[in-house]
């Protein structure tokens, strides 16, 4: 974890922004034990203060519970919340991060993306690897939470487009059974026959 004290996102509200994606995401599962306050406070480089308000604020959330004497837990049913829209909003407020932060964050959003998506085909023209600077790094990043945020709106899109095929399948299934049940259409008189003389 880490804060971007220059950012616009106040650093409590990042780092509660981060333990919430990292319990939606599962790799903090319920009944796991969170650092202590000072611990935390120590690792992330903050005041006590602050841990404590973030613990507090993600207790009021309902994100965990807090057993006094015994420390800070994940809750056992924490609230949904969409994985991908909370890693989003954790690496948007956490601003500029190191070259091995942004490994782990590209890792992660990987991850996320080959779960919905078949892999690429290796490629090909016989480019040599190279080493991305710390910028291409973080454009990677981006370009990935935004394939991400594109493939929710298609999901969304599947799910609205499904829920309108099913209405309207369910319409004609009435109409149909409308028919079946006695509401008959009146059958047609045939013509006469034309008169020979």
């Amino acid at each position: 974890m880490h804060v971007n004290r220059n950012g616009d996102v106040p650093v409590g509200t990042q780092l509660a922004w981060q333990i919430e994606a990292l319990i939606a995401n599962g790799r903090l599962q319920a009944g796991e034990q969170l650092p202590s306050v000072r611990q935390l406070a120590e690792v992330v480089g903050v005041n006590v203060n602050t841990v404590r308000s973030v613990y507090a604020r993600l207790e009021g959330e309902g994100f965990v519970v807090t057993e006094h004497g015994r420390g800070t837990f994940v809750a056992q049913n924490v609230p949904r919340v969409d994985p991908q829209a909370a890693a989003a909003r954790a690496l948007a407020g956490s601003g500029p991060a190191s070259r091995a932060e942004l490994k782990d964050q590209i890792s992660a959003l990987e991850a996320q993306l080959s779960a919905h998506v078949a892999p690429a085909s290796p490629r090909r023209g016989g480019r040599t690897p190279r080493v991305l600077t710390t910028a291409e790094l973080a454009q990677v990043r981006d370009e990935l939470v935004e394939r991400l945020e594109q493939l929710d709106a298609m999901r969304d899109d599947l799910v609205d487009l499904l829920a309108s095929l099913r209405m309207a399948v369910g319409d004609e299934q009435q109409a149909a059974q409308g028919t079946a049940t006695g509401a008959r259409r009146p059958r047609r008189q045939p013509k006469p026959a034309p008169r020979t003389t």
